[in-house]
């Protein structure tokens, strides 16, 4: 998860705050007994649809040349649903800020050596 919330802060401020001085990120979590909830979201400029729908996308990025890889929300994507075994959505429009929603289960499902994953979960103390 440190890695999912560290590619969505870069994102807030390489692309959501470009050319503002600042903006606000929001951080929100809750959970029952099954799952977790975590709502992120941002002030900065948004998205266009076709932004949201793609990012997902491997190398797909609006900075290409600029820094970016447009490997990050795809890495997030992949950690989320592959390997935390949970679900996350985008809701983004021009000028009105990004917010992501994750639901994830309490405890990752176990995940054979083959993926290339399993020595990043551990049995819950």
């Amino acid at each position: 998860m440190q890695q999912v919330l560290t590619n969505l802060i870069g994102n807030s401020l390489i692309h959501g705050f470009d050319g503002r001085e600042g903006g606000t990120i929001r951080i929100e979590a809750h959970g029952t007994q099954q799952e977790v909830f975590i709502r992120y979201e941002d002030d900065g400029c948004g998205m266009a649809v076709e932004t949201a729908r793609r990012i997902y996308e491997p190398f797909y990025t609006t900075k290409l040349g600029q820094g970016g890889t447009g490997l990050g929300m795809h890495i997030s994507h992949t950690l989320v649903h592959e390997v935390l075994g949970g679900g996350i959505e985008v809701h983004s429009a021009p000028g009105q800020g990004t917010r992501f929603e994750m639901q994830l289960p309490r405890v990752a499902p176990r995940l054979n050596d083959e993926s290339g994953f399993g020595a990043l979960i551990s049995e819950p103390r």
